[in-house]
């Protein structure tokens, strides 16, 4: 699944500053919407902290998750990366 995430990063007497991203949940993963919301803000907050350690001081909000309505995703190593299970018409591949 394939969701448009974007957050809000801002602090008292500083611009806001808007990120926005693609959070891909692998196929493996079972996880609540709650649960993916979380884990994308504990990553982005950690790649902040990571770039500059007074984002630490920063207020990181999610304001947008949304899921994607695709049905598939093309790298440009030539795998295709689909959400949508292949469905068996009877005819030969």
């Amino acid at each position: 699944m394939l969701y448009k995430v974007q957050f809000q990063i801002h602090r008292r007497g500083y611009r806001k500053l808007r990120l926005e991203g693609i959070y891909v949940l692998d196929a493996e993963n079972e996880m609540s919407v709650p649960e993916m919301k979380q884990d994308v803000t504990k990553f982005i907050q950690r790649q902040l902290i990571d770039r500059n350690k007074e984002f630490e001081n920063f207020q990181v909000e999610l304001t947008i998750f949304k899921k994607l309505k695709t049905d598939f995703l093309y790298r440009s190593t030539g795998k295709v990366i689909t959400d949508k299970k292949e469905e068996d018409n009877g005819t030969e591949k």
